[in-house]
């Protein structure tokens, strides 16, 4: 399939990012635009730092460049010779989205100054992140960002550092939230030449990652804070073959739970809980407990691999906590085309990556590699700005751009600046920013979504749409309620209306009850689908076509409906009725088994996945429906969660793919930055994040400690010197942090120019800490208390999201279906004594 024929086909992105967000932009590139990678001509920490491949040593084969930039086009520039950043001033003429990096030149920041870009580029819609509000000039590396964001308070073991989790989380986090908030703005391009700027917060973003264990709800009605659990997880356990895997039966169902006692007494002789009372939907035995010890001796009976499949067989959601190697050998993932074999010339091999984890009816990712560095400079001068061959050799000569000649046969694949329809300079169009930002002026606003997600990963999809501009309506029903309704009660008595994970993953939306069992149930479902724009659900793959609600019949009723569904396996493969929630994912997709020390138990990153996979779900519906703009028909899109999760590793799976080499677990070491981890403050549990990019900030850490001693050594003026003797330097870091205060040791780190951070946790992030200003949204609860909500890691515009409370339980079923389906008082009524409303 060719470009043309992808999404985002005829959109171009601009990117000037950074590790940071390069994966957004990648994501973008595999949606279909036309992303230009304007670069050093020396090339970037992308292509220097390794791993390499084949240990080569060159910018065309580090690994993080192949990986993150596939699919992409490189214009290659001297940054500091005379008339570079005029060159990139008239390529953002000729784009439509620009990504930015984290760690700006002065010039950069000159440049990315967000008023100034709204009045010189009034169409450009823009990407640009920071680690933290109020912090624009703060030194940056993904784990200050991690710590900043409180998520390393609930990994690891208590009474040491906490664990910082595998594949550069925030980095991450903060590119998955970039491709979505581009997608809008592109979406929002139908309603005219209209700018956008998103503004993205690391600390924001991870802090988002969190709200199922650190709950500002939980902290300020009850005083809860996060813990490190260490090994203490009576749902990791490990097989007769030494393997680690997770087993749990929550969501409980009564059904589920005989089940459990059944197996526990076949397989350990323990019937503790065969006739007792069901527990409820969320159940977790107690460690050490008598039913704790049953499931180790069951789990023991049997290896990893079958135990897996009798779980599962038993409807228990049991996977096995995945390396990188038990990834690329998973012959589900290759059954279901989960790496593409893409040709690298350059390497005259193939090399399988990873491929862009939607399935579609409307398209077909395209395996691509990362260009050479400045392989497109003469194309991309030529196509967006006109260029002739003269006035490129002339850049070349005077050493402002690197690359080959133009190619001979080069099709235009963009219109240029010249050709583009822009509103007169002065911001026409809403391009100003505004005092306050209203649900009118929203990108999403005219979208419907009938949303049947529960738990976390969908709504959280679906939520990010609603804060947008989204109309979305959730459809419940009290014959199965949504257990994050009563997850992490934070009122007594606990209500369905009180949970306080609920209320961070649902605001802005509308709540309806429909019950699907009913005989009427499936023909009004019907009509509330015939209008609307998109259908969703996290289910098992399969449970939606079961209840009549698959694409195939929902096209028939609305031929533009777009149907996405984010199963944990999806709907064909060896393992596709497999279950599982968010921690089952993050031990499927390598996150569990490359966090912490190599000599300790894997511990997991918790649900992470779920908070990872909204983003990038929406940017797939956005997507779809630019597509469905221009050819007018709907489709279908499958984005199972582990095919998703696989790209929060950060090299480890390309290593493996691409070396066959195992990344060991590493704790909280750097294979790139030395010294790099958490360091003990004074006070409870205080940690303060500190990475050395390189000498420079090296020799400022020597400096801020006092120990001259270290910095005149020879030895560690190199990565690999200091890396061999990180014990010894760790050792007299922490001599030093331990006797300070973390926020005093943290400003004289950044006033040094070194990266750091508190470890925060809710406590700080909710009560004292400035960069937090606007990010809790409180509102009166009618239970007659004050809840809050997270807002999105972005400011938009400028502008905090005026996003308003979770819904009540079936709040808006008279205004749906009353007003909107239009039924009569006696439909409505009759509606509700069949069960169909309930």
């Amino acid at each position: 399939m060719a470009s043309s024929d992808l999404p985002l086909s005829g959109s171009v992105v601009i990117d000037l990012s950074d590790e940071c967000l390069c994966l957004g932009a990648r994501w973008l590139s595999d949606f279909g635009a036309d992303v230009i990678r304007i670069e050093s001509s020396s090339g970037d920490q992308l292509r220097i730092d390794g791993p390499h491949l084949d240990d080569r040593a060159d910018v065309e084969s580090g690994l993080r460049h192949l990986l993150y930039n596939a699919g992409k086009r490189s214009l290659a520039l001297n940054f500091d010779a005379p008339g570079a950043w005029d060159l990139i001033e008239r390529l953002l003429d000729a784009a439509d989205v620009m990504l930015a990096p984290l760690d700006k030149s002065v010039e950069a920041r000159r440049i990315f100054d967000r008023e100034r870009l709204q009045r010189i580029h009034p169409h450009l819609g823009v990407i640009d992140v920071v680690t933290r509000r109020g912090g624009e000039d703060l030194p940056a590396s993904d784990i200050v960002g991690v710590a900043a964001g409180g998520l390393m308070q609930g990994l690891g073991f208590p009474d040491v550092a906490p664990d910082y989790p595998a594949g550069k989380l925030a980095y991450k986090q903060a590119s998955q939230v970039a491709a979505a908030t581009a997608a809008a703005m592109l979406y929002d391009r139908r309603n005219g030449v209209r700018a956008s700027h998103a503004y993205i917060s690391l600390q924001e973003a991870i802090l988002s990652t969190t709200i199922h264990f650190a709950n500002e709800n939980m902290w300020r009605q009850l005083g809860e804070k996060a813990f490190r659990p260490g090994g203490n997880i009576s749902s990791l356990v490990q097989s007769r073959d030494g393997k680690w895997l997770t087993l749990g039966i929550t969501p409980n169902t009564h059904a589920r739970w005989a089940a459990f006692g059944q197996w526990l007494k076949e397989r350990a002789g323990y019937d503790g809980i065969i006739g007792a009372d069901y527990p409820g939907d969320i159940y977790i035995p107690e460690w050490g407990g008598e039913t704790h010890r049953a499931l180790q001796r069951a789990c023991a009976s049997l290896d990893r691999e079958e135990l897996c499949y009798e779980g599962q067989s038993r409807g228990f959601l049991a996977v096995p906590v995945n390396s990188a190697r038990d990834i690329v050998e998973d012959p589900h993932l290759h059954e279901r085309g989960a790496f593409l074999s893409v040709e690298h010339p350059q390497f005259d091999r193939q090399i399988d990556l990873p491929r862009l984890p939607i399935h579609s009816t409307g398209y077909e990712p395209v395996g691509r590699p990362a260009p050479e560095l400045g392989a497109d400079s003469a194309d991309v001068l030529s196509e967006l700005l006109d260029f002739e061959a003269s006035e490129y050799d002339e850049l070349v000569e005077s050493g402002m751009v690197t690359g080959r000649n133009r190619r001979a046969t080069a099709a235009a694949r963009t219109p240029s600046a010249a050709s583009r329809q822009l509103p007169p300079e002065g911001g026409a169009n809403g391009t100003q920013p505004r005092q306050s930002l209203h649900r009118d002026d929203l990108p999403l606003k005219g979208i419907r979504v009938i949303d049947f997600c529960w738990q976390a990963a969908g709504p959280l999809t679906t939520e990010l749409m609603a804060n947008l501009g989204a109309d979305v309506i959730k459809i419940e029903s009290d014959a199965r309620i949504d257990t994050l309704r009563v997850a992490l009660p934070a009122y007594d008595p606990p209500t369905i209306e009180t949970g306080a994970f609920f209320q961070d993953c649902n605001t802005d939306k509308r709540s309806i009850n429909l019950n699907l069992g009913a005989p009427d149930g499936l023909r009004v479902a019907y009509d509330l689908i015939r209008e609307a724009d998109v259908v969703t659900d996290n289910f098992t793959g399969g449970v939606m076509k079961r209840l009549g609600l698959g694409f195939d019949d929902l096209k028939k009723i609305n031929p533009r409906i777009v149907v996405c569904s984010l199963p944990v396996m999806g709907t064909w493969g060896p393992k596709a009725s497999w279950k599982g929630i968010g921690n089952s994912v993050v031990a499927l997709c390598g996150l569990a088994g490359h966090t912490g020390a190599a000599d300790r138990k894997p511990t997991g990153v918790l649900l992470h996945t779920d908070f990872t996979l909204g983003p990038l779900a929406a940017t797939a519906i956005l997507s779809a429906l630019i597509q469905r703009d221009r050819t007018g028909v709907g489709q279908e899109i499958e984005i199972p969660q582990y095919e998703a999760g696989i790209h929060l590793l950060d090299t480890e799976l390309i290593e493996q793919l691409a070396n066959g080499t195992l990344t060991e677990r590493r704790g909280n070491r750097s294979p790139e930055m030395a010294p790099h981890g958490l360091f003990r403050c004074a006070g409870d549990d205080r940690w303060l994040a500190l990475s050395a990019r390189n000498t420079i900030d090296w020799l400022e850490i020597c400096r801020v400690i006092g120990r001259d001693d270290l910095a005149s050594r020879d030895d560690l003026r190199s990565l690999a010197g200091r890396q061999a003797a990180e014990d010894e330097i760790e050792a007299a870091i922490t001599e030093w942090t331990c006797t300070q205060d973390v926020w005093q040791a943290t400003q004289r780190f950044v006033d040094a120019g070194v990266p750091a951070g508190p470890n925060e946790d809710i406590e700080d992030l909710v009560e004292t800490d400035p960069s937090m200003t606007g990010f809790f949204h409180e509102f009166d609860h009618p239970v007659g208390i004050k809840f809050m909500a997270q807002n999105q890691p972005f400011l938009w515009n400028g502008q905090r999201l005026a996003i308003h409370r979770a819904p009540f339980f079936g709040e808006h079923n008279e205004q749906v279906y009353r007003q909107e389906l239009g039924l009569s008082q006696d439909e409505f009524t009759r509606l509700l004594v069949d069960d169909v409303i309930r």
